[in-house]
Formats: C-alpha cells, structure tokens, sequence
C-alpha cells in the first residue's frame, strides 16, 4: 500500500510504513511539546495507553509509538500504565499485546478475561511500586457492591448497613427474592470480617440482613480505616461467591 504524493513536478511514492512512521513522530513531538508548555512532567503522574484500542474501531497501535512514549516516560521519570483490560491473556497471540513492541511498562492493569467474566480486576506492576502502596489504599470495585445495599442509615458513629438480600423481618419490604443475594448474606459477610480480626454483627432475628456500626468513642483514624477496608473487601468476596453458587 502507497501514497502518491506531487509537489513542484516531482512525484514522490509514500509507503505505508512510511505514513505510520510520519504519524508516530508526529505523535509523539505533540506529548513533548503538551509536557514542555502545558503540563510539567514532574506534575504528570503517569502516561497510559491501550495498545490495541478497544472501544474505537480495535486499531492496533504502532510498535514505534510505545517505544517512544518509553523514552520520554524514562527521560521525564513519569509511570508509563498499559491498559491490558481487552488486549491481554493471549487475545492477540501473546500474553499482553505491549509484547509486540518489546516494551516493559511500569503497570499493567488487566481484568475481564482475568476471570473468565466475573467482576474481577488487578494491577501487575514491579516490586518497588507495589511497595509503596499502603495496604487498602486500591480501592475496589463499588458498581459491584452498591446496587446490593438497600439503605445506609443512623447517626454517627451509629450506622447500620442494610443488604437487598430477603429478610427475615416482615417490615423489610422493600427486600425481595429479586436482590439477587441469598437469605443471611449480612451474617456471611460477618463471619468473613470475624476471620478476618474484626468483630462485627447483625442487628437482631427482626432484621437480618443490616450490619451495625457502633465502634467505640476512641478509636484511632487508623483503625476505623483498617476495619472500613475489611468490611468492603469481605462483602466483595461474599458477593462473588453469591453469583458463583
């Protein structure tokens, strides 16, 4: 494939090659120039790319263009994140679709195929970055979570977290068979928190499906933090487990 292009009275051939090549560069002296005039790379926290886009026409990028968005990431200290969601595990012939290029980035994020479908994400990255996370501090998924809680109510620190799972309670109408949840979804997620050091219950027989909070008065930032992370991750692996029966 080929261009003809005519200027002055020559005629020059442009290969596609060529035409891709054109592209990268130009490409990627508009980043230099967006992080030079626009954005300081010392404010910019990472460059992502998705090497074979997925929801605009599965175009597959340019070897040459990860290569370089290498370069700059390496000469400006800026995390270079490939978005393996759609275009890893094998869906391209290789395990990730950046392998093509022969780049290593810092993280790579992938779910969907992960899971064969289940709601399930992760973030691969080297050692020294993972590091630095603190424990808790990646959030999960919430779109997972939020449609199966009915209500959440009190005054604080008393609350109390209501599931859309069926109710023992016969004042609980708004829990139907339809939540999606089975029957003493709350007591499984406090069983899960108990194995997990956190103590935490039900409300009572008359309502089965809330969790009560009522931590007490002096508790450290840092505790309340820690058990607010063992309650989301618990319902989460609770709620994967419900679909799975």
């Amino acid at each position: 494939m080929a261009v003809v292009w005519q200027s002055g009275g020559s005629t020059v051939l442009i290969t596609a090659k060529q035409k891709f090549c054109e592209f990268v560069r130009q490409s990627l002296y508009k980043l230099e120039l967006v992080l030079s005039q626009q954005t300081a790379p010392k404010d910019t926290a990472a460059i992502v790319i998705e090497p074979v886009i997925g929801e605009g026409r599965y175009g597959p990028a340019p070897h040459a263009f990860p290569r370089g968005l290498r370069e700059i990431c390496d000469k400006h200290g800026i995390l270079l994140v490939v978005d393996g969601a759609q275009n890893g595990f094998g869906h391209t012939g290789k395990n990730f679709a950046i392998k093509y290029s022969g780049v290593r980035p810092g993280t790579v994020t992938v779910a969907k195929s992960l899971a064969n479908g289940s709601p399930l994400s992760a973030i691969i990255s080297c050692k020294e970055l993972m590091n630095k996370l603190k424990p808790g501090s990646i959030g999960q998924d919430e779109s997972l979570l939020g449609p199966h809680i009915l209500d959440v109510r009190g005054l604080r620190p008393m609350v109390g977290v209501t599931f859309a799972s069926p109710s023992h309670s016969a004042y609980d109408v708004d829990a139907t068979d339809d939540a999606g949840l089975p029957r003493g979804f709350a007591g499984r997620v406090a069983k899960r928190c108990l194995a997990k050091g956190m103590l935490i219950l039900t409300t009572s027989v008359y309502d089965s499906e809330t969790i009560r909070f009522i931590p007490p008065l002096n508790i450290s930032h840092a505790v309340l933090a820690k058990g607010v992370a063992i309650f989301t991750l618990q319902a989460h692996i609770e709620c994967i487990a419900a679909a799975s029966r």
